[in-house]
Parts: C-alpha cells; structure tokens; sequence
C-alpha cells in the first residue's frame, strides 16, 4: 500500500478503489513525513500520558 503496489494475495487482482485512495493517501502522509519530519500530531506529552489516535 506504501509503495502505491497493492500485493494481488492480499487484495485480489484489481485493488478497489477504497484500497486505491487509501495507498494514496499512505504515500502522501509518509511524503509529507520524509519532507518535513513532521508526522501531522503534536508530540507525545509524558506528563498526560497520550499518544495519537488514544485520547483519554
């Protein structure tokens, strides 16, 4: 998915569109990452104890 080359074992023959967009949307973010060393949230807070994606 990273690379925009779905492997045919995992997905079928013909990626859906839905695995599609969401390849795109991998090398766009990981893009953005290499470019800038900014992985798109804020850092992790010791004192809260919150990672991305698990609000407390």
């Amino acid at each position: 998915m990273l690379f925009g080359t779905p492997h045919p074992m995992l997905l079928g023959p013909e990626p859906s569109p839905e695995a599609q967009t969401l390849s795109a949307r991998f090398r766009t973010v990981w893009t953005a990452f290499a470019a800038t060393g900014d992985p798109g949230w804020p850092p992790y807070d010791p004192q809260r104890g919150v990672v991305p994606g698990n609000a407390a």
